[in-house]
């Protein structure tokens, strides 16, 4: 369940995509670093990626979004 949402799920170039694949999460933390996009970098922070780190991460990214599309 974690797996699909929203907080488990980043954007990434077609090129960015083809480099972490089925990496685990130390392997695309690095390409995470350098992505193009910024929701991306952030993820970088992270020393690991738990089901905490995901809850977490789509509780900020519903703010954003709420935010963002004036939806509050």
């Amino acid at each position: 369940v974690l797996r699909q949402m929203l907080g488990n799920l980043t954007l990434l170039t077609t090129a960015e995509q083809d480099i972490v694949k089925n990496s685990d999460f130390s392997e695309k933390r690095k390409t995470y670093g350098q992505s193009l996009f910024r929701v991306t970098r952030r993820l970088d922070e992270h020393v690991g990626w738990t089901p905490a780190d995901v809850e977490a991460r789509t509780e900020a990214l519903v703010d954003l979004i709420m935010r963002e599309w004036r939806m509050m």
